[in-house]
């Protein structure tokens, strides 16, 4: 597995990955999306505007998500997968202490290519690829994420065909 992002600097310490990739075997067909509460002639296929990639290192919230969907595709080991899958979120700060996230969400905002969260969420609406696994937990019934995790929660229902 190989990890992709468009990285955004914020700070010395932190930043903006917005638009992770998780890239197994050769294909660069997508596989699936998940949403979260977060090669380059293949990744071209997956341009917005003229930004550039850049590749990090694999988490184990990555590892967990290669696992999910290697049990949804039958498969016995997540090295077998082969494509993409999109990962979004409803925000992009990156931090595991998710008060802290928020906290720092709430001071730096969106991403700056999105006038405004709900611009940013769409985007992520209209680029969802079926399956969908949403981990947005707690922060669906939250004031601030709520109503962006219904409008993702719709888009998925209609997607999958449920």
């Amino acid at each position: 597995m190989k990890v992709y992002t468009h990285f955004f600097k914020i700070n010395e310490t932190e930043g903006f990955r917005w638009r992770t990739l998780l890239h197994f075997g050769n294909s660069w067909d997508c596989i699936g999306s998940i949403v979260m509460k977060e090669v380059l002639e293949g990744l071209s296929r997956y341009r917005f505007k003229e930004l550039n990639w850049y590749e990090f290192s694999i988490d184990p919230t990555m590892r967990y998500v290669a696992s999910l969907f290697a049990y949804k595709y039958g498969l016995d080991d997540p090295a077998q997968l082969s494509g993409v899958i999109q990962i979004f979120n409803l925000f992009y700060i990156k931090d595991a202490d998710l008060t802290k996230a928020k906290q720092k969400a709430e001071k730096y905002g969106i991403p700056p290519l999105f006038n405004d969260a709900l611009q940013m969420t769409q985007y992520d609406i209209d680029h969802l690829i079926a399956p969908v696994y949403l981990g947005f937990g707690s922060l669906a019934y939250s004031k601030e994420y709520g109503e962006r995790a219904k409008l993702i929660f719709d888009a998925a229902i209609k997607l999958e065909g449920c």
